[in-house]
């Protein structure tokens, strides 16, 4: 008879969006009314930061043993009161001031057998929406590069 292999259930904690959310929270300058940074929405405050992953993870090279390099694309959003110019340019400088701290300080967990390669800023940060009550929301997309191990 067959053996019937059993799906192994999915640990939340596992994932890489999980894991790109915590190691985001640890980032130190955060702006001082952002207490943390949201996962997949924009908090309702009037400044607020949040991760949204884009696609599933694209495959650059796969390896015979079953491993490959892979790309995780991610988007960061920026909520801003968009009063003035300064705000605005201070969304835009979070967003910079982020991916430079995301490069010297790559992530080191982010799931059994993923390695972090690098992080790669894909546009630069613009204005993505303007609403009536005078908020603007700002983007920053990023691709993180790693290699997963095989067996995983």
């Amino acid at each position: 008879m067959p053996k019937i292999e059993t799906p192994i259930p999915l640990d939340p904690n596992d994932g890489i969006s999980p894991q790109i959310w915590k190691y985001l929270n640890s980032w130190p300058n955060k702006p001082v009314s952002v207490s943390r940074i949201g996962l997949d929405h924009v908090d309702k405050l009037p400044v607020a930061i949040a991760l949204q992953q884009i696609s599933g993870t694209l495959v650059d090279r796969q390896y015979m043993d079953g491993g490959f390099i892979g790309r995780w694309p991610f988007v960061i959003f920026v909520k801003v009161q968009g009063d003035d110019t300064a705000s605005r340019l201070s969304a835009v400088g979070v967003l910079n001031d982020l991916y430079r701290w995301m490069k010297q300080n790559p992530p080191e967990d982010i799931g059994t057998g993923r390695q972090t390669l690098h992080i790669e800023q894909r546009e630069t940060p613009v204005r993505v929406g303007a609403y009536e009550d005078g908020t603007e929301i700002y983007q920053g997309v990023y691709v993180l590069r790693y290699k997963q191990s095989a067996g995983y």
